[in-house]
């Protein structure tokens, strides 16, 4: 593609804040410059000459002396010069050197696609270097220091193959990005120098506006080529079994694809609304079915046991999020994450298991397991000792706030998953729905309302009625090995997959469980569960490739974030794998529903594994 050289925003802001007086005359002379820009200037500069009797015309100057100036006047191959007495002319002007060099540089075209393009882009750096050192004080300085900061950028990233962006080598996917956001920062500078330059009836500095746009067009020739980089390049490392750099490039193509979407869409009304996410979506499983093929992400535990309660989790990449959140949604977008191997807790940390930690605090008040932040004179109770049918020993503590999970993961050595980790966990790499697979739960023995639906109805076909009376009237009262008792809508111990109603039924069996994908209970319903992370808004696009933990410090509050639905979740959508919780009401915090108190939260506990080095 052949592209002027135009004028980006950086460039300008420099020059118009740090450059001296830029009408000061200029001085610059031929023999001066170096042989390159003496290729490209002639020896001989224009000249325009006004007559006294009113005639005008223009030639390149041969000579002058102090009387007269002879001028070459030559046409059609035919040489001709003509000297002037200085008497004669009413007036006669001469471009400066300066005046040609800038000239020349800003009409140059270079084109970027070129087998030579960068020793090209590198020569046309050197002639604006040696511009801006021998003609400080020219006009044309502002410009000419935009056009080298233009060239600057395009040899970063003007690379054959693996290319470089910074002191980061850099995928062509991710130096297209690259591209793409510095067109953006510059784009930003700009906006923020000239109030409305980016609306159409700006009426300020006309090269300014040009300059403006031709960086907006710059932007967009890239965006509209990345989709066809990512089409040529994702099936070629695929092959090539880089899986790793193959994560890279759709990472860095769902950044732009966020960015130019959700915020450049707001802000200046481009049209990349056209790029639907599914086809990133689509992109992303196709991977990560070829991952998983390559039998990757399946390292198994050598050498060690999990610790008793817990159960193993592979490192690898997974894809985290909903793959069809939009961008309004907390689980948007679906990304690759990679998560280091780690143990999580089999179950849900039970009331008699919490009850010892709360009696070891009453003792000891050991400020070295809790969190830097926790309330002073911290009561560690849970809300649900005190809520009918939640407190038995082997349910699932509830109504804990994030500060008491913490404390308590960390005086048992341990500590709080991760969101990754957690959805890693539930989920596996098959991209499930749910922890159990991909079927809703209303067709699944879980505890949800909906799964409590499901089970009656798996009672109702296994529990006999009772013999009608063969003499006399009236109606045999069931007794209970035929009725379908009440399900409660409680906690279900830690470490079944039944509530006591249905496990004691003489009349009813059900063998089927549901576990995650690698073997961790009631990670769908049951009760809700704390993660470590704070809360941030659009933090999946930012978040780091490897062992995302959330942000260190959150921009807007101090949300925390729990994960899995629980016993009085109505609608299959909280009980994914994808689902995000944000506790901002005050009830929330404390692991309440925010309507009725009822508590709905607790946790369960996570450890890394100390690789042997």
């Amino acid at each position: 593609m052949i592209c002027k050289i135009q004028l980006f925003a950086v460039g300008i802001l420099l020059a118009l804040s740090s450059s001296p007086n830029v009408s000061a005359k200029t001085v610059l002379l031929h023999e001066n410059l170096t042989l390159e820009a003496q290729a490209l200037i002639p020896a001989q500069v224009k000249v325009s000459l006004t007559m006294r009797d009113g005639n005008s015309f223009e030639g390149l100057l041969v000579s002058e002396t102090d009387t007269a100036v002879v001028v070459d006047v030559s046409r059609g191959g035919v040489k001709k010069e003509r000297t002037v007495l200085k008497s004669q002319l009413r007036r006669w002007k001469k471009a400066s050197i300066a005046d040609v060099f800038a000239r020349k540089l800003l009409s140059l075209r270079l084109n970027p696609r070129s087998p030579n393009a960068a020793q090209d882009y590198a020569k046309a750096l050197r002639l604006c270097n040696e511009y801006l050192s021998k003609a400080k004080l020219h006009s044309e300085g502002p410009s000419i220091i935009t056009m080298r900061d233009s060239l600057e950028l395009e040899l970063k990233f003007m690379k054959s193959g693996s290319q470089k962006g910074g002191d980061e080598s850099l995928l062509p996917v991710e130096a297209a990005v690259a591209r793409y956001k510095a067109y953006g920062d510059q784009m930003r500078a700009l906006e923020q120098r000239y109030s409305t330059i980016e609306r159409v009836e700006y009426a300020g500095n006309a090269t300014h506006k040009a300059n403006y746009e031709a960086i907006k067009t710059r932007q967009r020739t890239v965006a509209r080529e990345l989709p066809i980089t990512m089409r040529d390049v994702i099936p070629k490392l695929h092959a090539k079994g880089k899986y790793e750099d193959a994560v890279k490039s759709i990472r860095a193509f769902l950044n732009f694809f966020a960015q130019a979407v959700v915020t450049d869409e707001a802000r200046q009304g481009t049209d990349f609304q056209s790029i639907e996410f599914d086809y990133i979506v689509r992109m992303e499983k196709d991977l990560m079915e070829k991952y998983v093929a390559a039998g990757k992400g399946k390292a198994p535990l050598a050498g060690k046991t999990p610790p008793k309660g817990m159960v193993y989790v592979p490192g690898g990449f997974f894809l985290m999020g909903g793959s069809d959140a939009s961008p309004k949604d907390l689980e948007f977008p679906m990304h690759f994450v990679y998560v280091a191997p780690f143990f999580i807790d089999k179950y849900e940390v039970s009331n008699e298991d919490y009850r010892e930690f709360v009696e070891y605090m009453k003792k000891s008040s050991d400020f070295r397991i809790q969190h830097p932040d926790t309330p002073p004179l911290k009561d560690f109770s849970a809300e649900g000792w005190d809520a009918g049918g939640l407190a038995g020993p082997r349910q699932p503590v509830v109504g804990v706030d994030w500060f008491d999970a913490y404390a308590y993961a960390k005086w048992k050595g341990k500590r709080l998953p991760s969101e990754a980790e957690w959805e890693k966990a539930a989920r596996g790499m098959d991209t499930r729905e749910f922890p159990w697979g991909n079927d809703p739960a209303s067709t699944q023995v879980v505890n949800t309302e909906g799964g409590r639906g499901y089970l009656r109805k798996q009672m109702r076909k296994q529990i006999p009625a009772p013999e009608k009376k063969r003499f006399g009237s009236g109606t045999v009262k069931p007794d209970a090995a035929h009725t379908v008792p009440t399900i409660k809508a409680a906690t279900w111990d830690v470490d079944v997959t039944l509530p006591p109603a249905a496990a004691s039924h003489e009349n009813f069996v059900w063998k089927v469980k549901v576990p995650s994908a690698y073997g961790a209970m009631h990670m769908g319903g049951n009760v809700a569960e704390w993660v470590q992370d704070y809360y941030e808004e659009d933090y999946y696009v930012q978040s780091p490739l490897k062992n995302p933990v959330g942000p260190e410090i959150p921009t807007k509050g101090k949300y925390h974030m729990y994960r899995g639905g629980h016993y009085l979740s109505r609608t299959d959508a909280e009980i994914k794998t994808s689902w995000r919780g944000v506790a901002k009401d005050a009830r929330l915090i404390n692991g309440l529903m925010p309507r009725k108190g009822t508590p709905i939260i607790g946790f369960r506990c996570a450890k890394s594994i100390q690789l042997a080095k």
